[in-house]
């Protein structure tokens, strides 16, 4: 089994083995965990899943919390003209993806809710 490495120790043995300066290579590793965090904060997947990490989730009340505050502000959207059109549809949107990620059958996302 494989023993993941932390930043600290990662980046001497790629600073190593590539011949890259050590800022590049933090600059890259906080990249790619700036990207992984986005994908799941910004709830666009229901999981990411990282070879030989595992698979990380967005928790069931991320997503309901997300929802909540989304209805309440199509409840409450007090935009006129254009502003409201366009504000509707985003909201609508967006409420439409997240839950299609919360009730994908079969998916992490999905169990998860169901045991809670």
């Amino acid at each position: 089994m494989l023993k993941p490495l932390k930043a600290k120790e990662l980046i001497p043995k790629v600073v190593a083995t590539c011949g890259l300066k050590q800022e590049e290579v933090e600059d890259i590793i906080g990249f790619y965990w700036q990207e992984v965090r986005k994908s799941l904060s910004g709830l666009e997947h229901s999981r990411v899943h990282l070879t030989n990490l595992g698979d990380f989730t967005i928790k069931h009340w991320k997503l309901d919390d997300k929802i909540q505050m989304l209805e309440k502000f199509e409840e409450n959207n007090q935009q006129k003209g254009l502003q409201k059109i366009t504000a509707r549809f985003k909201t609508a949107e967006t409420l439409y993806d997240l839950r299609n990620i919360k009730e994908q059958p079969g998916k992490t996302a999905g169990r998860l809710y169901q045991n809670a």
